[in-house]
């Protein structure tokens, strides 16, 4: 296990409220809440219905991607929380996800995380998201419990910044433990997983599926969140204004963020044309 400081060389990873004078009022929204209305509203101000989008609590990283954050519970990626990013084929789509929000990360001075990335980062590429060498450490590792162990002890560190992990073949009880830390960690904390992987049970409030889609864009689709549930999927321009301006114009048309008809798999469903991730 190698740990690289992308500008600065080699590293090593040690291991009651008072109510307001103008508290609004709490009005019962189903004929099931109605119950609310005899507590005192300090009380029924903090639940949450499964059927609303959770708009409040724990701090948030605006994602870049204006459509996805009106999806997303507080409008952006969860802070002191797991977010699972699942794909097809790792490498691809990771960096076009998660890159833009990042960049307000590293511009408040924070550091990201990279722990066994399925490529060396490609330095040209992301300083076209604002991240810079010297805020990136990679930590390079092949051993599936190593790169675990190396996870939890990056987000116990609770290091400024953020965590990006590619934990391929992390079990229930191995994620509950990483939630369990995340938890008190100030920054996001991304699980990059195979595809395959929805069907198992996870403790991240927070899974999307993800797979590119024609024209440089992305194709999602929220499997979990503090919300209702969504129904449909959405499409995500997720070219960098760089890159896009040296492509020709026919190979990139803008993609609306807007939901699309939900038919079909998200998996296996690749065979289109894409634009390679910027590693």
């Amino acid at each position: 296990m190698n740990a690289f400081s992308m500008g600065q060389g080699r590293l090593s990873l040690s291991d009651e409220q008072t109510p307001a004078d103008d508290a609004p009022a709490v009005t019962p929204a189903t004929p099931a809440s109605s119950a609310l209305a005899a507590f005192p509203w300090q009380l029924a101000a903090t639940v949450w219905r499964g059927s609303e989008l959770l708009g409040r609590g724990g701090a948030v990283v605006p994602s870049g991607h204006a459509g996805l954050d009106r999806e997303l519970p507080g409008g952006g990626w969860p802070c002191g929380a797991l977010t699972e990013l699942l794909q097809p084929h790792a490498g691809v789509s990771e960096w076009r996800m998660v890159g833009p929000g990042l960049r307000q990360v590293v511009a408040e001075g924070g550091t990201v995380l990279l722990i066994g990335p399925p490529q060396p980062p490609h330095l040209p590429g992301l300083r076209q998201y604002g991240l810079q060498p010297e805020r990136l450490v990679w930590i390079e590792s092949d051993a599936a419990d190593r790169r675990l162990w190396v996870t939890e002890e990056a987000i116990k560190a609770n290091v400024r910044g953020a965590v990006l992990a590619w934990l391929p073949r992390a079990r229930p009880e191995q994620l509950r433990r990483l939630q369990s830390c995340a938890q008190r960690y100030g920054g996001p904390v991304f699980l990059f997983r195979p595809a395959p992987a929805q069907t198992e049970s996870s403790p991240a409030p927070l899974r999307l599926i993800v797979q590119p889609a024609t024209e440089g864009g992305i194709r999602l689709r929220i499997l979990k969140r503090r919300g209702p549930q969504h129904e449909s999927e959405l499409e995500l321009a997720a070219l960098s204004a760089a890159l896009e301006r040296v492509l020709p114009r026919r190979a990139v048309r803008p993609v609306p963020a807007v939901p699309v008809s939900r038919h079909g798999s998200m998996v296996g469903a690749d065979s289109q044309a894409v634009a390679p991730d910027l590693h």
